[in-house]
Formats: C-alpha cells, structure tokens, sequence
C-alpha cells in the first residue's frame, strides 16, 4: 500500500524539463567570454529586479498619460511617446531572454509566452501608428498602446508572490487563468454582441422614450438628427462634436450600463 501511495505521488509530480540547447550554440562568438557574463546576468536575479522597476516606473507613465488625456492637457503626447519607449524596452528583454535561453526553454514558460505576444503586438501597434494617415483615428491617435501596456503590467501581480500573506492567493489566481480564459473569451464575445445590438437598436428606443422629457433643446435635437444611432456607421455624425468627442466609442461601452 505505501509504495502504491508512492507511486501516485511520482504521478502527480512535475518534473522539471531540461534545458534544450540554443539554436544559437552552433556560433563560436556565443562561447564567448561577453557572451556568457551577458547570459548570467540576464538569467540573474538582478536583470529581474530591474524589470520590475521598469514596469513600475511605467505604471507611473501610465497614470500620469491618462490623467493628462482626462484633463485634456498637451503635455499628454509627450508621454504618449515616453510609453513608446517602453514598448521597445520590452522588446529588447524579450531578446535578451530568448538569446539567453533559446527560444524553447523561454517559450516553455507562460509568463514568457504572454510577454511575448504582449510585446510583438505592441510593437506592430506602435508600427501601425506611425505609419497611419491621420484619417484612420483608432489607428494614428496612439491611445489604444496604453491599455496593451496596462496588460503588460500584470506582470506587476508577480511581485506579490514575495509577500508571504499574499503568495498563496496569487499562486491560486495564476493557476486558474489559463483554465477561465474560454470562458472569459466567450463572455467577452457576448458582450460584444450584445453592446453591438444596443447601439444600433436599443439606444433609440432609450432616447425616444426615457430622455425627451428634461433634456435639453440642443440634445433633443441632436436625437432627432440621428435617430438615436450613436455609432461610428451612421454619416449623419460624421463633422460632429459627438465624434470629435469619441461618443460613437462610448456608447458602445455605455450600452452595459444602461441597459444591464
């Protein structure tokens, strides 16, 4: 019976994998003396601590750009392209680990594997964005890299792992992502629908039958125009304030909360 009970726990373990070696074993220079300090250093404690510090310092970047987009400020572009160059910091860890590891022993790990993804969309966004006309707004405005950096700092939930009264929750919590995340996926695709069908039909029967009676005349006439349909398919909004403003974007997201 015990070594029955034994033999399910060797089951149960997980054996750790061997390194496979690097594709880029086959050239001399990566032997080298600097090659191999440079490989040390990077699997180091130390080039982890100042990775977090790079991520928080972007957190900061982050509220400092959004706060100056919510106060309408100029100074936000400034910091638009501070986070630029955190994108492209990322993008030189990521090499630095995949030249140290090899690109399989760095795939081998999911929270390489979501930096990664992260990392390449970001820098195909920031592509994306500067090579845009000005006439494709989602585009060329930039804003849309802050959320996929905001994603990039979940990396941040990591650092919780050293405080002990947290280690166990967060353990729990990264386990149980890759397990929710076709649920989460479908109830995002859910709620795009829904949101979807809201804009083009529920707004209007909104407006028409709950607003009219203490909005003001500017508004009621802005309904009237059209037709309740706030999004970025009607013409009718086209040269508006409304879309100067994003109104199109946010009653997309305002449909959850209105109509619940």
């Amino acid at each position: 019976m015990d070594e029955f009970t034994d033999l399910c726990n060797a089951i149960g373990l997980r054996f750790q994998k061997e390194d496979v070696p690097s594709l880029f074993e086959r050239f001399q220079i990566y032997r080298s003396p600097v090659s191999e300090n440079l490989k040390a250093f990077v699997r180091g404690p130390k080039f982890g601590y100042i990775i977090s510090f790079i991520l928080i310092l972007n957190l900061f970047a982050v509220i400092i750009e959004t706060t100056l987009d919510i106060a309408n400020n100029s100074g936000q572009k400034v910091w638009q392209e501070v986070e630029f160059v955190f994108g492209w910091i990322y993008v030189l860890e990521m090499a630095l680990k995949v030249y140290s590891f090899g690109f399989e022993n760095y795939w081998r790990d999911g929270q390489n594997r979501f930096d990664f993804l992260i990392t390449w969309i970001i820098v195909i966004g920031e592509t994306v964005t500067f090579a845009s006309p000005d006439e494709f707004y989602f585009f060329s405005n930039g804003e849309w890299i802050r959320y996929l950096l905001l994603a990039r700092l979940l990396r941040l939930i990591r650092l919780l792992m050293h405080v002990r009264s947290y280690r166990a929750f967060v353990a729990t919590f990264l386990t149980l992502i890759p397990s929710l995340m076709p649920y989460l996926g479908t109830i995002f695709c859910v709620l795009c629908i829904y949101c979807s069908i809201g804009v083009q039909v529920l707004w209007i029967f909104y407006f028409h039958l709950h607003l009219p009676a203490y909005l003001d005349f500017q508004m009621q006439h802005s309904i009237e125009i059209f037709g309740g349909i706030v999004n970025a398919g009607n013409p009718a909004l086209e040269a508006t304030e409304l879309t100067d403003d994003e109104y199109p974007f946010l009653s997309f997201l305002y449909t959850l909360l209105v109509f619940p």
